[in-house]
């Protein structure tokens, strides 16, 4: 009988989590080796040292496709955000720029919540917003608004201005908020960036305490239940359907998706949503992230994935368990 060498498998002893609010601090404690993996690193940060011959012998560097999409949130409640307006916002987004300049490349439009590679679920019959500011004029005067001077004013004569609220210490939504800025200033629009950590952008987003509204939101390939998100009984305080988006035509949708008996009815369901929320642009997808995941090369047998983290942490080895 021939003898069988035992086969070890070299996993690490254990796993520690740890929350690091701040981008910049996370990404030096992973240089210092602290940490052996970091995802949602900036893309630039990403870019370059992706590219670094040291960094490159040191770490793995994955950016597989993701279910985050990041968007801009409406207030449907307001007045001054009625569909005319939300319509010609959504004109003066240069979405392409938004990708290349502020996510670097890693980001892949979208006209909903389903993520392009699920084609099944995509509707691809709705077409992508694009940037119009032409059609924007048409569309703000259509809201009540006139032109002067480059400065927009209501029946009243009341100056617009907007406030858009986002997440400070990211530096994909920050830049992201600057850059519109930029564009709705030479349109003529006067907008108030109003930065906030995590928890008091969405306490805010849920007592219905803003305008506009920078955001993202991550699901999965499976989580095909939108009620919590665009039901209107989640259109409360406290819900998640911040900007009010909903009706009784697409709660009617939405519990077709849930109850589905066929599949058939499901993907019907779903392209329809994606439809209407296309049509009422309470939410403006920009895009759909790429993950930005940066391993320590002391482990083996690292993969990207595009369920949420993006890696598979039982699946790592020790690369020298020595």
């Amino acid at each position: 009988m021939e003898s069988i060498e035992p086969h070890l498998n070299h996993y690490p002893d254990k796993i520690g989590y740890y929350v690091i609010q701040d981008e910049s601090v996370a990404l030096i404690a992973l240089k210092n080796g602290e940490i052996d993996v970091l995802s949602g690193v900036p893309p630039s940060d990403f870019s370059l040292m992706a590219e670094d011959k040291t960094y490159k012998s040191q770490f793995h560097f994955l950016a597989p496709n993701s279910y985050q999409f990041v968007y801009l949130g409406f207030n449907a409640r307001l007045e001054k955000l009625n569909l005319p307006m939300r319509k010609a916002l959504s004109h003066l987004i240069p979405y392409e720029d938004i990708i290349e300049v502020a996510a670097l490349g890693f980001g892949q439009r979208t006209v909903g919540p389903m993520n392009p590679v699920d084609s099944l679920y995509y509707n691809s019959d709705v077409e992508l917003t694009n940037f119009n500011p032409k059609k924007s004029e048409n569309l703000m005067i259509q809201s009540g608004y006139r032109r002067d001077k480059n400065q927009w004013y209501n029946l009243n004569n009341e100056q617009l201005s907007l406030t858009l609220n986002y997440q400070t210490g990211s530096a994909i939504n920050e830049s992201i908020a600057l850059i519109i800025n930029d564009r709705l200033k030479k349109f003529g629009i006067d907008v108030h960036l109003r930065g906030l950590d995590r928890s008091l952008l969405i306490k805010r987003a849920k007592s219905h305490d803003f305008e506009i509204i920078l955001s993202s939101f991550r699901g999965g390939p499976l989580a095909h239940n939108f009620a919590p998100l665009f039901g209107t009984d989640a259109a409360i305080p406290g819900g998640l359907n911040y900007t009010g988006f909903g009706s009784q035509q697409s709660d009617s949708v939405i519990n077709l998706i849930n109850y589905a008996e066929k599949k058939e009815q499901k993907v019907s369901g779903l392209k329809e949503l994606q439809r209407l929320l296309h049509e009422e642009r309470t939410m403006l997808f920009l895009f759909f992230q790429k993950e930005r995941i940066i391993v320590s090369k002391r482990f083996s047998n690292v993969f990207g994935f595009s369920r949420k983290p993006g890696y598979n942490v039982t699946k790592f080895q020790l690369a020298n368990p020595n």
